[in-house]
């Protein structure tokens, strides 16, 4: 099971942006750094760290550096930075739920199977 803790998040707000955000990946020495944190209306969701580049267009745009091959192991794991962030930091992310865990673990250190 994979294992995700929250170990920084330094609030910046800009359009849907609500800050950034380092996650620890419990088990396995990784630790994911500049994880941008969103919010629209009640939808809060993360993205991984992406390099900005200049398209034919002249517009800045940017290429995800990590990505799920699978939609749906994504959307499982779009649940377990916001849980460990809403654990640790509640005064910014007041709007995500924390649940209680089956398992008795702390929040914070959410599992992935």
């Amino acid at each position: 099971m994979l294992q995700v803790e929250a170990t920084s998040f330094h609030p910046f707000q800009k359009d849907t942006l609500r800050g950034y955000a380092d996650l620890a990946l419990g088990g396995t020495g990784l630790r994911i750094r500049d994880v941008s944190v969103h919010q629209r209306g009640e939808r809060w969701w993360v993205k991984f760290p992406a390099r900005s580049y200049v398209g034919r267009d002249g517009e800045t745009r940017y290429q995800q550096l990590l990505e799920f091959d699978d939609p749906a192991a994504e959307a499982r794991f779009q649940e377990l930075p916001l849980k460990a962030l809403r654990f640790r930091f509640p005064n910014a992310l007041a709007a995500i739920p924390v649940t209680a865990r089956d398992d008795g673990r702390e929040p914070h250190k959410s599992t992935m199977p």
